[in-house]
């Protein structure tokens, strides 16, 4: 079966999701090549991290998610209430009553009294997000926010760790706000699958979100981009950026830009030194260039050291407000760098002529989830560069 972009993000053999309460059908569906999603909602974070060590331990290593509910949107009499126990003694008793008079129709003995549950339960911003804490502390391949726009913290958190963010939604409107969020699936949801999101039918639903999200947001393949290279000096970030770039100008369709390292020093940053605050400043300056290339539609190919992670993270969350953003790690060794030296400067670094040098004197933080990771030892510049190619293909950005 070809694979569609949501089996991509997420993993998965084909698009057939479980969501479920029961840790059983989790682990079950997604061994058998689905996508199980556990509905964390009426866990405490403690019940969470049982459920899902279970399920680490079931599921054989198949990709799953968690469904938790962080609302966007809290009664401000709720907010004041510091327990359970005054929370649901602050609820009107005819629900109460409502609840009793269709248990009764059906033969089921009433509750005696409005059931209290556990602290650390129920939905409330802090339990939510105590929940998508125990959640992304496991192995996890999705994360869903099953009402209201997915909070930031969660879509930060789900960029860092490359692991998609999906919210639910009931209607168009709700579409937009969660793209414009900046969540990587919406769920369409109609009232028949539960009713909690909306009114609308899913027949209904569907077609009007995907004519709403075509309108407001176009396709990824006609959306500009940044491929961002990082690595150390001497690892082949330059070469595979230019060879990148004849690629992509040989495909035509949009204007593509190289920002690489030295030429920007030159040309956009000459009166900066090589301190830590000017390497930074130095990347937050290619990074501006980069989301404005993004912004209108261009593909940005950016080629810098950019030792720092938390760096490329503040620049990939800039890009991304206007765009993809794919960072590829140029894993080339320490060794080998030094072997290509032809400049001589690692040697100057190691005899302490050249401070704060990257690898030597100063740290280079690898990354811990870029979209690709190239090993060029032994590898040529156009196999690295088609690689790039690939993954851009696999994230829907250029066609393939």
């Amino acid at each position: 079966m070809p694979m569609n972009r949501v089996c991509e993000l997420t993993g998965a053999d084909f698009p057939l999701f479980a969501f479920s309460h029961c840790r059983d059908v989790v682990a079950a569906v997604s061994k058998a090549g689905g996508f199980g999603v556990l509905g964390a909602t009426r866990f405490s974070p403690d019940q969470l991290e049982e459920e899902l060590a279970w399920i680490d331990a079931h599921v054989e290593g198949a990709p799953y998610g968690v469904d938790v509910l962080v609302p966007e949107v809290i009664d401000p009499r709720v907010r004041e209430l510091s327990d359970n126990k005054s929370r649901a003694a602050a609820i009107d008793p005819c629900y109460q009553g409502f609840v009793n008079r269709v248990l009764g129709e059906f033969g089921i003995a009433p509750e005696p009294e409005m059931p209290i549950l556990r602290e650390r339960m129920g939905i409330t911003p802090e339990n939510g997000l105590a929940l998508m804490e125990v959640a992304f502390s496991h192995p996890i391949r999705l994360i869903a926010n099953a009402l209201g726009i997915a909070p930031p913290a969660m879509i930060e958190e789900g960029k860092r760790r490359g692991v998609p963010v999906a919210a639910l939604v009931g209607a168009k409107e709700h579409a937009i706000r969660q793209a414009e969020a900046g969540v990587d699936i919406i769920v369409a949801q109609g009232t028949e699958a539960g009713g909690h999101c909306g009114e609308v039918s899913t027949l209904v639903l569907i077609p009007e979100v995907v004519r709403e999200l075509r309108r407001n947001s176009p396709p990824r393949a006609q959306q500009g981009f940044t491929v961002f290279f990082t690595g150390l000096s001497g690892s082949g970030k330059s070469t595979i950026a230019n060879a990148l770039m004849v690629k992509l100008m040989e495909m035509g369709g949009r204007p593509v830009t190289l920002l690489d390292g030295d030429i920007v020093r030159k040309n956009l940053s000459s009166e900066l030194g090589f301190s830590k605050e000017h390497r930074d400043l130095n990347i937050r300056r290619i990074g501006y260039v980069a989301s404005e290339i993004t912004k209108n539609g261009g593909i940005a190919i950016c080629a810098p050291i950019a030792p720092y992670a938390n760096t490329r993270r503040k620049v990939r969350q800039a890009i991304e407000e206007y765009g993809a953003f794919c960072e590829v790690h140029v894993a080339t060794s320490l060794e080998e760098c030094e072997r290509r030296d032809r400049k001589g400067l690692y040697k100057l670094a190691r005899e302490g002529k050249i401070k704060e040098f990257t690898g030597i004197s100063d740290p280079y933080d690898v990354p811990e989830n870029p979209e690709l990771r190239v090993e060029t030892e032994g590898t040529d510049v156009d196999n690295c560069a088609h690689q790039v190619i690939l993954k851009l293909e696999q994230m829907g950005l250029i066609a393939g």
